[in-house]
């Protein structure tokens, strides 16, 4: 992903260690946004690495991808 920039990565990683004192907490936050935008699916995916795609050392892994989706 060619426009995510470093300072927006730091920005992001900042906001999250800020809110959230464990990893649990954000997961349980991305299931309640899931939830509140009415989705019927929920869908977690993790990667062990992302050399390949993301310059940004926070972003070469391990990753964790959440999206969902609901009625149209």
């Amino acid at each position: 992903m060619p426009g995510i920039s470093v300072e927006v990565v730091s920005y992001l990683r900042t906001n999250l260690r800020d809110r959230y004192k464990d990893s649990y907490s954000i997961l349980k936050e991305l299931v309640q946004n899931a939830d509140d935008a009415g989705a019927n699916e929920l869908h977690v995916t993790t990667y062990d690495a992302m050399d390949a795609y993301f310059r940004h050392p926070l972003l070469k892994g391990p990753l964790v991808c959440v999206s969902w989706s609901g009625p149209p």
